[in-house]
């Protein structure tokens, strides 16, 4: 190899090591942020408890716990068990996995994830009347009738909230938690 093409080898590799010395730790961090992200977000699903107020008759009795249910593909990972370690309002939490939208009987807090954007609107009919208050992440599902919605805004995690979808199955917000969010209609 004559001493032009050592020279773009060299470069080409040197090129090469930096470019992979700056993705890897972004591929990384995308990974944490992730994570991190899904934690916080299960935290909001635990201070909504605080905040919102169901329909009686969607308890059996006051220890019933609040049970949590992600439908579609988990975005949360471990992260959504960290409530089985507290209670809100002197009831633990469960959490139910469904792959399915036929098995949705029995849900407190409905998380739609965004795997099921195509069948959101039959998730939301199923459900329909249950007093199961339901969240997503996903654009568009606070306007198709999800009552709470995550969204990015300059870096933070931010809230709408559709209070029709809200009042159609009596649950009540906080004047406070609707003071933090963007109102959808």
């Amino acid at each position: 190899m004559n001493q032009q093409g050592k020279l773009f080898a060299t470069g080409l590799m040197t090129a090469l090591l930096c470019l992979s010395s700056v993705l890897l730790p972004n591929d990384l961090f995308a990974k944490n942020y992730a994570k991190s992200e899904y934690a916080i977000k299960a935290a909001f699903i635990y201070n909504f408890t605080k905040f919102i107020k169901w329909p009686k008759s969607v308890f059996h009795g006051k220890s019933t716990p609040f049970a949590v249910c992600v439908v579609g593909e988990d975005p949360f990972g471990d992260s959504i068990n960290s409530l089985l370690k507290v209670k809100s309002q002197g009831r633990s939490f469960e959490i139910r996995r469904r792959e399915k939208t036929e098995d949705l009987t029995g849900c407190h807090i409905l998380f739609i994830s965004s795997s099921e954007t195509k069948s959101v609107r039959n998730i939301l009919e199923a459900i329909r009347g249950s007093g199961a208050l339901t969240i997503g992440d996903t654009p568009m599902f606070a306007r198709s009738g999800v009552m709470i919605n995550f969204y990015m805004s300059e870096g933070k995690i931010r809230l709408e909230i559709n209070l029709e979808a809200i009042t159609k199955e009596k649950i009540d917000i906080s004047s406070k938690m609707l003071g933090l969010a963007r109102i959808v209609e």
